[in-house]
């Protein structure tokens, strides 16, 4: 017994060592409670790569355990929730109805491999995925109305919210309103709301929350019923939790006797005293030791307050009283005619206003009564000897069909069509093995009118009277009709059957007239067709004006048939692209030594060593387990046509992800060991749906990755399936179209069939030739995924012109690229003015010529404005440093990913074009002298003395606080301070102050001396009082201390 439980443990370790779950389709496309778009499948391979179409067993599915939100995961027509399996089909398990009702991010899914006896063979863990917020799908109540009380608001007011089939709330809806209304309660309540609330409330983010909600009457058993006036698929309207209304605090005193009633004198006692009387109390069982207490409550602020004085009352007594009425306590019986006892006699108790039995009335006595009925107070004749025998009032489809867009039905098709009777009728069979009744349609089968039927669809109305009959008319093969019907009047065979009435008179089964207001044509006209839904176009949605399509856009495709089709699996649409590979070729006339091996080189990063001789399969999972490597690889191998006979292998390398560029693949041979020269080498190489050139077809481990193709993503049960094309780095076309002589690419698990609304597919397959179909007619579609570049660099000409700028100024400059482009963060370029001197983006993200800014700042200097090298132009991070040149601007597209060209090689620079001098030094003071006009002057008390400021370059002056020129006069009395007032000379590079002659003034010779610019009543604080003019004066001109001015 050892042995063989041994034996058993090595068998298992043996077949699971050989075999390798793979997720070919990851889950995607996810929204609360609905089916993933994109729905997973697997494959079981050996470690080879090989496929094992003949494995048997399961794959289950679950969600990681680090499920923080306790989200489920389940199948449509499925109520498993924790694990859900699917079989293994030719070595493929495809999941189809996943779904995971909470939104959220960071979901995973585990697959596990089962054989058939259960053993687990392997696991593997999917991608992260994010389930997002679907679309509304039904109104919720999330919180109930509570704590109610007569006459107070609920203590918990009623809150609703717009949800998606996951139980999410839909934040984006803003439109719409709920109403409340009370549903069930006691007869005399009203829901009534205070002055601040509503009945009728608006949708705020897909949430409603009611306020000041109340009822007066106290009852135990109330419901609330909310309804929407939006469209929703689900529903529109819900009810609240049963709830009650208890009764709430005293609120008010009935005032029996007041004094005002009276007469009222001083000091005496009212004549008519107030009393508080309580009235209609009462208790309804008779019991013994009752006490009453009274509490006394004060108003304060206008509210009433409980106290604590109350008392009790006396003890007292609940009597049975008088007899008040008959309770029957059991009703009679099981009766029988023919004066027959009752089996259940009914028993009548006599009892007091409160229910209690009057157990001390014995001298009374109850009497019993038959109460006459219509048999016996009434002569009732009827007489239905002249009624019309059932006959067949119409014939129509039913409303499944009537409410189908569908006018065109095909094999597999069930068509239900109602016949209605003028009064109820039964079905009766003669005999066991009846056949039912069926109707005669006017359905061609290859072209003969043919014994096509209506089978009534059930044996359930046998004996059952009903006023319609049920008939399924299930569409077959070479069955064809322009315009569907019964054959005639005597269409309605009913075989081994009778139909009677009530009274047991048989049925007209004569039908309408054909063609006729009551016939089933009337009601919808349907055609019946076998034919093969074809391809009728192809169209790539325009709708935003694109023709021209980059690596990250996406180019969504309509393939259009001639009629509704289903679509299972992930069919493709094959498109005539050039795709870029990565070619490892290699090769030696000689041999290879066997611990030969190479790596592959991503962004810089290196696979672990690859034999030289390793499968397609192993080089694909050598690259995808590169760390820089984002998304999946597909590698096909072929023998190296560069061998001579000897030792070789080439492998095409196709990256299938946005987020990876081939151009950044390299290769390392430094383990390669060849007995005689040999080599290894990498080049870049583009196909058009075909094998590379030297390749042949029949050697290899799999076909080449070749076919660049949009995948099917929606329009199953329509005439439209939607196709998505990622446009990938390496891809290009002149002209986008459908490959030659192709067809819509199936795999063995996909399908394209007619539509029909029967449990099976249709037997009819669409034909999915594409010859003849062309892309947009028309329209010239390209993809060009070259990155974009830089074509020129110039001032912008309505603010930046040739001249002289200073500290403060701004200019502006526009780079213009080759190709729309999109700015994530910033932009820089740096310029010959200073080590400091950039220009940043400023603008035009989304165009193709993005704005630079440039501010002077001081210390700038340049005679020719440019930039400085090829290298200057660098895209910014967010920190506004500075990141190598292919960083964070890219082609504008629906994932944008392809980096712009930032190298200037190729542009004209801005010096050679254009006189933009920068002059960012700062001005100083460099003269103060008297005005040339007043040379050789005798000034008088009055006389007005100009006196002119030079500086080094023109200066900007605040006018609105002026600067005053401090002055030292020397007279005979010694030195006397004056103020000369500004006047002139605003933005040049001199200021004109005027000095008035004062009174005592005497200087002969003129002696008269500069000491410093100022405010008015302050020298010390000098920030902005003369600045380097400038179109937006920031620095302050160097004021130091001048020279005499004149002797």
């Amino acid at each position: 017994m050892l042995s063989c439980v041994v034996l058993l443990f090595l068998l298992g370790r043996v077949f699971s060592w050989d075999l390798a779950l793979e997720i070919t389709t990851q889950a995607g496309g996810a929204y609360g409670g609905e089916a993933f778009l994109t729905q997973p499948i697997l494959a079981v391979n050996n470690l080879l790569g090989e496929l094992q179409t003949s494995y048997e067993g399961r794959v289950t599915v679950q969600l990681l355990a680090n499920n923080a939100n306790h989200a489920t995961l389940r199948r449509e027509s499925d109520d498993t929730i924790s694990i859900i399996s699917q079989d293994v089909t030719n070595g493929i398990a495809i999941f189809t109805g996943l779904s995971i009702d909470k939104a959220d991010y960071g979901y995973q899914l585990q697959f596990t491999l089962y054989d058939e006896y259960d053993l687990v063979m392997d696991t593997e863990t999917g991608e992260q995925f994010a389930v997002e917020v679907g679309n509304r799908f039904a109104l919720e109540i999330t919180s109930q109305p509570e704590g109610a009380y007569g006459g107070n608001i609920f203590g918990n007011q009623p809150a609703l919210a717009i949800i998606d089939r996951g139980g999410n709330i839909v934040t984006d809806v803003n439109e719409g309103t709920v109403n409340v209304s009370l549903l069930k309660g006691s007869d005399i309540a009203t829901l009534q709301c205070t002055g601040d609330g509503e009945f009728v409330v608006p949708i705020i983010n897909g949430l409603v929350n009611f306020a000041g909600l109340y009822i007066n009457e106290a009852h135990v058993e109330y419901t609330l019923k909310f309804s929407t006036d939006l469209l929703l698929d689900g529903s529109r309207e819900v009810v609240s939790n049963i709830f009650s209304v208890g009764v709430g605090s005293a609120a008010y005193i009935v005032l029996v006797q007041d004094a005002s009633s009276g007469s009222v004198f001083g000091g005496k006692a009212f004549t008519i005293q107030p009393r508080v009387e309580f009235r209609g109390l009462s208790i309804d069982k008779a019991g013994k030791g009752y006490r009453l207490k009274y509490s006394f409550l004060k108003y304060e602020s206008e509210e009433l307050i409980p106290t604590a004085i109350s008392t009790l009352g006396m003890a007292f007594d609940v009597e049975v009283g008088q007899a008040h009425q008959l309770s029957i306590l059991q009703h009679d019986s099981g009766g029988w005619a023919g004066n027959q006892p009752f089996i259940n006699q009914p028993v009548i108790a006599l009892v007091d206003a409160g229910g209690n039995i009057v157990t001390h009335e014995s001298a009374a006595s109850i009497t019993a009564e038959v109460t006459p009925s219509i048999s016996h107070s009434s002569y009732i004749i009827v007489d239905t000897t002249n009624d019309d025998v059932p006959g067949i009032d119409h014939i129509s489809f039913s409303t499944s069909i009537t409410a189908d867009d569908r006018t065109l039905y095909g094999p597999g098709d069930v068509i239900e069509i109602v016949l209605t009777f003028t009064q109820e009728v039964a079905l009766y069979a003669q005999d066991d093995d009846s056949t039912l009744p069926s109707l005669a349609l006017n359905v061609l089968n290859n072209g003969s009118m043919g014994d096509v039927y209506a089978e009534l669809s059930s044996r359930s109305q046998q004996g059952h009277f009903t006023g319609s009959w049920l008939f399924e008319y299930v569409v077959s093969a070479h069955e064809s009709q322009i315009e569907l019907d019964y054959t005639s009047v005597n269409a309605l065979q009913l075989n081994d059957y009778i139909v009677e009435d009530a009274f047991g008179r048989s049925a007209d089964i004569t039908l309408p007239f054909v063609g006729g207001g009551s016939s089933l044509s009337n009601s919808k006209a349907i055609s019946i067709s076998d034919s093969h839904p074809t391809i009728i176009s192809i169209e790539a949605d325009l709708t935003n004006g694109d023709f021209e399509f980059g690596a990250g856009h996406v180019v969504d495709v309509i393939v259009s048939f001639d009629r509704e089709v289903a679509v299972t699996g992930q069919p493709e649409l094959p498109l005539s692209v050039d795709s870029i590979f990565a070619v490892i070729d290699t090769f030696t006339p000689g041999t290879v030594y066997e611990e030969s091996y190479f790596t592959v080189i991503y962004k810089g990063t290196e696979s672990e060593p690859i034999p030289w001789d390793a499968s397609s399969l192993h080089v694909k999972r050598a690259v995808e387990s590169i760390d820089t490597v984002l998304g999946d690889v597909c590698v096909s191998r072929y023998p190296s046509p560069n061998a001579l006979g000897g030792d070789g292998y080439r492998w095409a390398i196709r990256l299938e992800s946005i987020d990876d560029d081939p151009f950044e693949l390299d290769v390392s041979s430094f383990g390669m060991r060849f007995s005689t020269e040999g080599s290894l080498q990498m080049e870049m190489t583009s196909t058009t749906n075909s094998i590379l050139d030297g390749w042949s077809p029949d050697e290899g481990d799999i076909d080449i990755c070749a076919v660049r193709s949009a995948t099917y993503i929606n329009g199953s049960g329509t005439k439209r399936l939607g196709f998505r094309f990622q446009v990938l780095h390496g891809d290009n076309s002149e002209k986008l179209g459908v490959a030659d002589e192709a067809q819509l690419i199936l795999s063995n698990t996909d399908s394209i069939s007619l539509l029909v609304n029967g449990p099976d597919q249709s037997p009819v397959l669409a034909d999915i030739s594409l010859d003849g179909t062309s892309l947009n007619p028309g329209h010239s579609i390209t993809i060009n995924t070259d990155r974009p570049k830089v074509t020129s660099i110039t001032p912008q000409t309505s603010t930046t012109v040739d001249g002289k700028y200073a500290v403060g100024d701004v200019l502006y400059f526009e780079v213009l690229f080759d190709k729309v482009v999109e700015v994530d963060v910033g932009l820089e370029l740096t310029l010959n003015a200073g080590e400091n001197a950039v220009a940043r983006y400023f603008s035009g993200s989304g165009t193709d010529t993005l704005l630079l800014e440039y501010l002077v700042q001081e210390g700038d200097v340049a005679s020719k404005l440019d930039f400085r090298n090829s290298n200057s132009l660098v895209a910014q991070n967010s920190e506004g440093g500075r990141l190598p040149k292919y960083g964070f601007v890219r082609r504008k597209s629906t994932l944008p990913s392809t980096d712009a060209d930032l190298n200037l090689s190729g542009v004209n620079q801005l010096s050679g074009n254009y006189n933009i001098e920068i002059d960012g030094s700062k001005p100083i003071l460099i003269g103060v002298s008297v005005h040339e006009n007043d040379h050789g002057r005798t000034l008088a008390r009055g006389d007005m003395l100009s006196i002119e400021v030079q500086f080094s370059a023109p200066v900007e002056v605040d006018v609105a606080d002026p600067p005053l020129l401090g002055l030292i006069l020397q007279t005979p009395m010694g030195d006397t301070t004056r103020w000369a007032e500004y006047s002139s000379g605003r933005g040049t590079s001199t200021i004109t102050f005027v000095y008035a002659v004062l009174l005592g003034d005497t200087s002969t010779p003129l002696d008269l001396k500069y000491t410093r610019l100022c405010r008015t009543d302050n020298c010390s604080d000098l920030e902005g009082l003369v600045m380097r003019q400038s179109s937006a004066p920031i620095l302050n001109v160097d004021l130091e201390e001048g020279e005499r001015i004149y002797q």
